[in-house]
């Protein structure tokens, strides 16, 4: 098994009440994500749940996380261990919430 740590998750602004991949673990990947960070940039506050998933959408997922942001307000996400083939989902219920973060990627036998 080959390991790389320190990878990132780059900054992106989620689209609101839609289902936004953070992250995907491809055939043969296993990600461990070590860290997220949620932040609100409007001055209005708003939630995101996050999903792990079999596809990219959230009603095929498990809610694993649900976070609440104050206005302005940076707050960290759960971790988390996507096996082969599943998905990190965030649905924000606001506008301009951003998310970034990091992972370890595994690849090779015993994944």
């Amino acid at each position: 098994m080959s390991l790389k740590s320190g990878q990132e998750i780059p900054k992106a602004v989620l689209d609101s009440g839609a289902d936004n991949t953070v992250l995907h673990a491809e055939a043969g990947k296993r990600i461990v994500v070590t860290f997220l960070s949620f932040h609100e940039t409007a001055g209005s506050g708003g939630n995101v749940e996050l999903f792990l998933s079999d596809n990219d959408t959230s009603v095929a997922g498990t809610r694993i996380d649900f976070i609440q942001l104050g206005a302005n307000e940076r707050k960290a996400g759960v971790q988390a261990v996507l096996a082969p083939g599943k998905y990190l989902i965030a649905k924000p219920t606001a506008a301009n919430i951003s998310v970034h973060g990091g992972y370890t990627l595994a690849t090779g036998g015993d994944v």
